[in-house]
């Protein structure tokens, strides 16, 4: 029974590594992703262009793009570009990440920020010229209202992302070593309510949100935008025992712009692609990160899907209820530095490791007893020798029987008179 008991510890240890995730939210039967969305204006000469630059070339359509379209409705054109050399080991590393600013007018310092990376691999239509495209058409439908905001919005299109997340994490870091009156465009970490960050949103089965391993009222508020819209399942693609970013645990949702963001306390909001089944996340655009993510190889519903998304955020942010529960959204974080922290994973770890040890020894000990008594139940040859007698016994020699012993009675047995 003991040994039935082992192997079944063993197995349930060896699937728990392989798999290193829990569902605690089921996936629900598959949807199109695509939601009948009027494109904002020009989204698909917007991507097609974004396709066909790469580098500073890319980069300098973005800045002119953005700065047209706030022209276009009369806002300042605010538009910056902000460049930063980044030491990565013994690599040097330019980034340049783009703002756009849209000030409400008001004298609050509150702020949502919504960011999407440029950086790619190729084209990188999908992964994630898409993302930039989504949010040029959220900056042309906020700019149009932004008297109308309880709070300012900034844009960003972030830099280096494919090369660790450089952009967003050079934002984020310049941010807090700033002093509070010198921060990019007046905005503060501590005044950001929201960050939004959109990635990689033209391909793949469906379009997700990832807020918290948790229900919020800010999940339910975005996702309540639209049917084509679902949130990420709980846990679910979570590592416990790794942790590569600060959040005390590895998901695929990590790897981009907004952990920054997310690791400095502040609610986040990604939206991307993509599908899940019991492993967790899967890729199954077949093109990430491959010189195949080329605007020839989108869908027929790629645009469809960034638009739905340019349209999701622009209706959450302009939601009547949307800046109070932004206000709240803070309270609804995870501690990361509580719930998730690697302390519980060790613990638990190190309980089944003596779990398995006591039981080991148990086994030992019960093979060992039954080598010994010479059973016939125990493969002797697999773990233990039987015995010879000799090594039990001791025998004296036929010459030393045959002496008369010296003993009587008397020195061996009591007598009772």
């Amino acid at each position: 029974m003991k040994k039935f008991v082992l192997i079944l510890l063993t197995a349930l240890l060896i699937s728990t590594c392989a798999l290193s995730c829990v569902a605690f939210a089921s996936e629900g039967d598959t949807q199109n992703a695509t939601e009948q969305t009027p494109p904002s204006q020009g989204l698909a000469e917007f991507l097609q262009a974004l396709c066909e630059n790469s580098g500073s070339a890319r980069r300098e359509f973005i800045a002119e793009q953005f700065g047209s379209a706030l022209r276009e409705q009369g806002v300042p054109d605010t538009v910056v570009k902000r460049p930063a050399t980044v030491q990565n080991g013994e690599t040097l590393l330019y980034v340049c990440n783009i703002e756009a600013f849209l000030d409400n007018g008001d004298d609050s310092d509150d702020c949502i920020v919504i960011g999407a990376h440029y950086d790619s691999v190729g084209e990188g239509a999908n992964d994630n010229a898409s993302g930039v495209t989504a949010m040029y058409g959220v900056l042309q439908r906020l700019a149009a209202h932004v008297s109308d905001l309880p709070f300012d919005v900034l844009f960003v299109a972030f830099d280096g992302e494919e090369q660790g997340l450089v952009g967003s994490s050079v934002y984020v870091d310049s941010q807090i070593a700033a002093p509070v009156d010198d921060v990019h465009n007046g905005v503060s970490l501590d005044s950001v309510k929201v960050m939004f960050n959109i990635d990689s949103i033209a391909l793949g089965q469906n379009l997700y949100l990832a807020c918290e391993n948790k229900s919020t009222d800010l999940a339910d508020l975005i996702c309540a935008q639209s049917s084509a819209l679902r949130e990420k399942p709980y846990g679910l693609g979570v590592y416990a025992g790794i942790d590569f970013y600060g959040y005390g645990y590895y998901e695929y949702v990590q790897n981009s712009d907004h952990t920054p963001f997310r690791v400095a306390g502040v609610p986040t909001a990604a939206i991307f692609s993509g599908s899940y089944n019991a492993l967790g996340y899967v890729d199954d655009s077949g093109v990430q990160n491959t010189s195949d993510d080329t605007f020839a190889n989108l869908g027929n519903d790629s645009l469809g899907k960034i638009a739905t998304v340019a349209d999701v955020i622009t209706r959450s942010v302009t939601d009547e209820n949307f800046y109070d529960v932004a206000q709240n959204a803070r309270r609804q974080l995870v501690n990361l530095n509580g719930v998730y922290n690697g302390l519980w994973v060790s613990l638990a770890v190190a309980f089944v490791l003596i779990l398995l040890v006591v039981f080991a020894w148990l086994y030992y000990r019960k093979l060992q007893k039954r080598a010994i008594l010479g059973t016939a139940e125990v493969k002797t040859n697999s773990v233990f020798s039987k015995p010879a007698v000799e090594e039990i016994f001791t025998f004296q020699d036929a010459s030393e029987q045959s002496k008369p012993s010296d003993d009587n009675a008397d020195d061996i047995f009591t007598f009772k008179k």
